[in-house]
């Protein structure tokens, strides 16, 4: 009887825990499932493969310079609603869309991208030099 009763106990103690475990873990999937969110994430993992061969010149009335290996000015910078690519030589490239706003700024070494989405939510980036 005892037994049952411990038992009981450490099932209940198990159960008040997980709840919260659980409600969390799909609150954590919900998001991170989300467009936009993919989106962003696949845009700065596009934009850091290709800094990777450039030379950080400037970020000037929030856009981001870079200079590749041909001597050529690179610009990352937001455009209606999104955050395009352009060049000197060519147009432009459309890197990530449904963008409200966003904030390029620049701290020991490191450029945070800042984004807002047109559905309100706030992401922040850092971008390795």
């Amino acid at each position: 009887m005892a037994e049952c009763l411990i038992s009981l106990v450490v099932l209940m103690g198990l159960l008040l825990f997980l709840k919260p475990f659980l409600s969390m873990i799909t609150q954590v999937d919900k998001h991170v499932t989300k467009d936009n969110y993919l989106e962003l994430l696949i845009g700065k993992i596009q934009i850091e493969s290709e800094i990777k061969e450039m030379t950080f010149q400037k970020i000037e009335k929030n856009k981001l310079y870079y200079v590749n290996e041909d001597k050529e000015r690179i610009v990352f910078e937001q455009y209606k609603q999104m955050i395009r690519k352009t060049s000197d030589s060519k147009g432009h490239q459309p890197i990530v869309m449904g963008v409200d706003h966003v904030v390029f700024s620049e701290k020991k070494g490191l450029v945070k991208m800042e984004v807002t989405t047109l559905e309100g939510e706030t992401y922040s980036y850092f971008l390795f030099n």
